[in-house]
């Protein structure tokens, strides 16, 4: 029985630290879906990077996640 991997969604995380009320710094994210399937690292930094620019606050970090469905063939 073969096992086969097919690309569902990409979504971008983006992560900031932010100061809490008690002065110690939380973690925020962010996630933006509905992305282009297959999109190539460049294509999706640089949209990232687009979009960033009209937040308050930049991220510190930006996560790509991939999700698969595997299904397997009889």
């Amino acid at each position: 029985m073969a096992v086969v991997e097919s690309n569902k969604d990409t979504k971008v995380k983006l992560v900031t630290l932010k100061a809490g009320l008690d002065g110690v710094q939380r973690q925020s994210t962010r996630t933006l879906s509905n992305l282009a399937k297959n999109v190539e690292n460049d294509a999706l930094m640089q949209g990232v990077k687009a979009i960033t620019e009209l937040l308050e606050t930049a991220p510190t970090a930006i996560v790509r996640v991939d999700e698969t469905t595997l299904t397997e063939q009889v």
